[in-house]
């Protein structure tokens, strides 16, 4: 492999075609190009976020790219060593756990209590106190309620 596609440059390279395809999906849908809801003038549109989260990710993406050819190929994602298997086993679990909130998600309509249950679950996946589980996951789960909910009148129904 060249020596210049080593190191942040593939990473980098995922996100920022993640993120073209973020931004690209979102502004070609028929509602979620909407930025701005009609309904009243304050309140983001369904495109709004997935376009700032699109963005960023061509941003930090980009940023990796960059990182990734200074680096000239001093870092081998490819060779897997014990702890990048272990990451890849928790990486593997938080998506399993994501896919099964939103499966929860879609067949009962309890986004708020399940954001709750996945908090709990990742920090029992990362080996968190249950002290600071709880607390995390009620603040969590209370910020995105009130920023969501109460601030943009988000409603998370399916």
């Amino acid at each position: 492999m060249k020596k210049s596609l080593k190191g942040d440059f593939i990473p980098g390279l995922v996100g920022l075609i993640f993120g073209l395809a973020v931004v690209i999906l979102t502004l070609t849908g028929n509602d979620m190009a909407i930025l701005i809801a009609k309904r009243r003038g304050s309140v983001p549109g369904p495109g709004f976020f997935p376009i700032v989260c699109g963005a960023l990710m061509i941003l930090f993406g980009l940023a990796l790219v960059i990182r990734g050819l200074r680096q000239n190929g001093t870092v081998n994602y490819f060779d897997m060593t014990d702890e990048m298997k272990s990451n890849a086993k928790i990486a593997l679990l938080v998506l399993s756990g994501l896919i099964v909130f939103m499966i929860l998600w879609k067949l009962t309509n309890y986004f708020i209590p399940l954001v709750f249950v996945f908090a709990i679950y990742l920090n029992l996946l990362f080996k968190r106190s249950w002290l600071f589980t709880i607390i995390f996951s009620v603040v969590l789960t209370a910020f995105i309620y009130f920023l969501f909910v109460r601030g943009f009148s988000v409603t998370f129904k399916v």
